[in-house]
């Protein structure tokens, strides 16, 4: 009978989730946000159009000699940790530049974008996309620095963690004996 009852209200509490499904709704409205890391590169997975990759390769292969990652885990957080250094820059770049597209507005967006690109070439960002961004850059270059130092936090307690275990003590101390004096070896008795 207790079955029935239990069955019943795990029903009863599906039926009550469904219902509270429907009233919400999420984001009203995202199409601001929806392509973000498309059109700026700012949220993007791994490097943009707006990063030198020669300066990224030269930065993993100095945290990789620097903080001598031994497992794969390690290795991950010193790659992760090169590239939010690469969104720092990136995001304190585009800041500046809009702060200085802003100062003189005798250069327009598209030649500001192109000299970020560093190619001349024009990037692919429209000018409202980068008016846009003037809200964000200290959200982004701060979600960045919390990465990379929540990275730096975890690769120091992986590599103490790993030190530790190289010079742990025996797993298993003999404490019944402790305090106790050990047994003399007693003396035969000669006739």
């Amino acid at each position: 009978m207790s079955g029935h009852i239990n069955g019943s209200r795990a029903r009863a509490r599906e039926e009550t989730n469904q219902r509270n499904s429907q009233k919400s709704t999420g984001p009203r409205d995202t199409s601001r946000t929806r392509y973000n890391a498309r059109r700026h590169g700012l949220l993007s997975a791994e490097l943009s159009e707006f990063d030198d990759q020669a300066h990224y390769r030269k930065l993993h292969a100095n945290l990789t000699a620097e903080w001598q990652p031994v497992e794969t885990l390690e290795t991950f957080l010193v790659g992760r940790m090169a590239l939010c250094i690469v969104r720092i820059t990136r995001a304190t770049r585009f800041e500046a530049e809009h702060v200085n597209a802003q100062r003189t507005s005798n250069e327009s967006i598209d030649v500001m974008l192109a000299r970020l690109n560093g190619t001349g070439a024009q990037a692919s960002l429209r000018a409202e996309t980068v008016a846009e961004l003037a809200d964000g850059f200290l959200r982004y270059e701060g979600a960045f620095q919390s990465m990379l130092f929540r990275s730096l936090r975890e690769l120091r307690e992986l590599q103490r963690e790993r030190r530790a275990e190289h010079h742990a003590p025996p797993d298993k101390p003999d404490v019944a004996s402790f305090g106790k004096t050990a047994p003399q070896p007693q003396e035969e008795a000669k006739p």
